[in-house]
């Protein structure tokens, strides 16, 4: 075992240590550095390929033929009438929900999207979120592993003119381009990692962005138009309204359109935009860590992940080994036929040795954080709410970090008053039942003298609806990472 696993085992390893012999040969004139404006223009070609306005336009143009069209085709004035009869408040002889729903300031959370464009308005988020994620391959992964194999051929091209120019060096080179291959590898798969997490979150927002694109929509036709104009009855201003949602101008279509561009907005071009910076701030990291390895600096190198690995793994094996050569339990396998007597000291000396401060236990960086390719000081939303599924139970109660009993703690999300400003805690402001927004509304049964945090009170005005727990723990999550105060929004 020692003399055909261990030894050549530990031969391996020892090898990702020679690029330190580098330091003290810097600047060799027969050493060639990576042409760093080569590299970044295919990076730039290869993102562009992948990513570039047309490929987004291409992705929009899939979206709106096999979710959005289909929806916005069930958007028609039959379907407007057969709903109708199925909608009371509006059918209702003498009901005169339609006109205040006309004249809200919040159309959205009103009826009239499902009387209107319940189709487009109920039932797109789900199938086009799913949509998104099948793109999500294409976008991030493929490119991504592109861009790998471009950056390590360009590398290997690099490495084989340098040991033709210096052979005496080729173990030592093999030895930097290896563990700088390693950081490389490892930052691409961190940015994959980020960049999912960045698209997951744009995706799980669409529901939020559905809501101020049908506000804005539903704003963009004057409703109140409809409702002032005299000696209409509610099966008029119906008809008037079902005129104005269908056609190529009309509230379909435009709903449709705000969210196309919404996506290829704040998802395409946002993810094309922030891969092409992280990839250029990858490359040129790399390209500095080679260029000061050629110079003699190895800093960076030592402080890649994999070579971190690698020591501790040398260092742990040196030591099975040197404990194996006290006990003398096997003496023939230290014999010169099996193991030269300067390797043999060598491994001795690095068992007898304290590993450098920092390696053990294993830790390290890769190329995409210590570039600033991924930022790994601040949280990203989608920690925080990973996060708050930690820290909320079944119900949706806190089960960690609940306040004590005496502390006041807001009866809605239930932040403590140490996380928030109790002095601003109000009551919601609750109109007479029935609610004008939603049939049966929760509202009609809240308490009319419990007061909430302000986050709770500004939300509720906002949209009508409760703050979730869930995204109070979220909030509370990013601060405490960022190092803020809790209360400076709450």
């Amino acid at each position: 075992m020692v003399s055909q696993c261990l030894l050549p085992f530990y031969s391996k390893l020892h090898q990702l240590c020679e690029f330190r012999e580098l330091v003290g040969k810097g600047n060799d004139s027969r050493l060639k550095h990576l042409d760093a404006k080569k590299l970044l223009k295919g990076v730039r070609n290869l993102i562009t390929n992948e990513l570039s306005t047309s490929e987004n336009s291409q992705r929009v143009q899939r979206l709106t033929a096999e979710v959005l069209g289909p929806k916005k085709n069930e958007c028609t004035i039959a379907a407007i009438e057969d709903r109708w009869h199925t909608m009371p408040q509006y059918s209702a002889k003498g009901s005169r929900k339609l006109g205040y729903d006309l004249k809200s300031t919040r159309p959205e959370q009103t009826l009239l999207p499902d009387l209107l464009i319940k189709a487009l308005a109920r039932d797109t988020v789900l199938p086009l979120q799913d949509e998104l994620r099948a793109m999500q391959k294409d976008m991030i992964d493929k490119p991504a592993n592109d861009l790998r194999g471009y950056i390590i051929s360009l590398m290997r091209e690099r490495l084989e003119i340098n040991v033709r120019n210096a052979p005496d060096l080729k173990a030592t080179l093999e030895s930097a381009w290896g563990i700088a291959e390693k950081g490389l590898s490892d930052g691409v798969r961190e940015i994959v990692d980020h960049f999912h997490k960045r698209f997951e979150v744009r995706i799980s927002s669409l529901r939020d962005s559905l809501r101020e694109i049908l506000y804005d929509a539903l704003k963009l036709e004057h409703l109140p138009g409809v409702a002032s104009q005299k000696g209409l009855s509610n099966e008029r201003k119906r008809d008037a309204l079902a005129t104005m949602t269908v056609g190529s101008g009309g509230l379909a279509n435009t709903v449709v359109r705000m969210i196309s561009e919404r996506v290829k907005v704040e998802i395409f071009s946002n993810i094309e935009n922030n891969f092409t910076k992280g990839f250029v701030k990858l490359v040129n990291y790399s390209i500095g860590v080679m260029s000061n390895a050629l110079r003699g600096d190895v800093k960076d190198l030592e402080q890649v992940h994999g070579f971190a690995v690698s020591f501790k793994i040398a260092h742990d094996v040196a030591g099975i080994i040197a404990g194996i050569h006290k006990s003398k339990v096997a003496e023939r396998c230290f014999e010169a036929e099996h193991v030269e007597a300067d390797m043999l000291n060598r491994i001795l000396e690095v068992a007898a040795s304290d590993a450098p401060m920092g390696l053990l236990p294993i830790t390290g960086t890769d190329f995409a954080r210590a570039s600033g390719a991924v930022d790994g000081s601040s949280q990203t939303e989608v920690d925080a709410e990973v996060e708050a599924d930690v820290e909320l139970g079944t119900g949706g109660a806190l089960v960690v970090g609940a306040p004590p009993a005496d502390i006041w703690s807001c009866p809605n999300c239930g932040v403590p008053a140490t996380h928030t400003d109790e002095l601003k805690k109000r009551k919601y402001t609750l109109l007479r039942p029935p609610c004008t927004f939603n049939v049966a509304c929760f509202c009609e049964q809240l308490d009319r003298s419990v007061q909430y945090c302000q986050l709770c009170v500004r939300y509720f005005e906002k949209h009508h609806e409760r703050r979730t727990r869930k995204t109070e723990v979220a909030r509370r999550g990013v601060k405490r990472r960022r190092g803020d105060d809790a209360r400076t929004t709450a």
